[in-house]
């Protein structure tokens, strides 16, 4: 699980937090750290990745969520439920292990975690297909960012330990930018149907991704109907 899976920091604003994070990850074996337009550009050198310089240095830094989680096929969001208005499956951190295993097999697994003043926020969590709460206390629910880093991975590593349970084969996921082409591709048979104008592309945009993500179809599935929309497309603007 941990070769496989990518810390992503998003916004986060105090280096020290940032390499506090790259620390916890170094504990429990996470070794892929990137970033999402960090405030600081001293963050690598930040003197709290004690023991986790190697990995702090060889973090990649991203201009947006979307560029960040390119290549998973599952991406999951923090977040302390207060402000969330996206309709999305949430779990508890325990529940976690056994949401993983319950799909087809994922591939790349991407966390995202907000930042400490903000937290995700919807534009973030509209690329996720799910959200995981941390449970806390509710007089004071939000944590150090670095601190949910290390619960994440502590949870994420122990549940990958022991035998995995007999499977039938599963198809394999979609990467988040094969999701993103067949979207755009739905998106442009909205354009030409002319249908919901009083939306912009980019709200259509976030409709459409939301509805791949919740039919969670295998890697087959949306390259046919990536094929599918391409050659109707066609047919609408008289290629083919």
């Amino acid at each position: 699980m941990s070769r496989k899976t990518r810390i992503i920091l998003v916004n986060a604003r105090n280096p020290l937090n940032i390499g506090a994070a790259a620390r916890a990850m170094a504990n429990f074996g996470f070794e892929d750290l990137a970033l999402v337009n960090p405030y600081d550009p001293a963050w690598q050198e930040a003197r709290s990745a004690v023991g986790a310089q190697e990995l702090l240095h060889r973090a990649k830094t991203f201009a947006t969520v979307e560029d960040a989680v390119r290549d998973c096929n599952l991406v999951l969001g923090t977040t302390s439920g207060q402000r969330r208005s996206l309709e999305l499956e949430n779990m508890a951190l325990p529940q976690l292990p056994g949401f993983l295993e319950s799909k087809i097999p994922a591939g790349r697994l991407g966390v995202l975690f907000g930042s400490e003043k903000t937290g995700l926020l919807n534009e973030h969590l509209a690329f996720c297909h799910a959200t995981v709460t941390i449970p806390t206390d509710k007089q004071t629910p939000s944590m150090n960012l670095s601190h949910a880093v290390a619960v994440c991975c502590y949870v994420l590593a122990r549940g990958g330990q022991g035998k995995p349970a007999a499977r039938a084969k599963a198809p394999k996921r979609p990467d988040m930018a094969e999701v993103e082409r067949v979207s755009g591709r739905l998106l442009r048979l909205y354009q030409l149907a002319d249908f919901q104008k009083g939306a912009s592309d980019a709200v259509k945009r976030e409709w459409i991704r939301r509805i791949f993500l919740e039919l969670d179809l295998g890697r087959d599935r949306i390259l046919q109907a990536g094929t599918l929309l391409e050659r109707i497309i066609k047919k609408l603007e008289g290629r083919g």
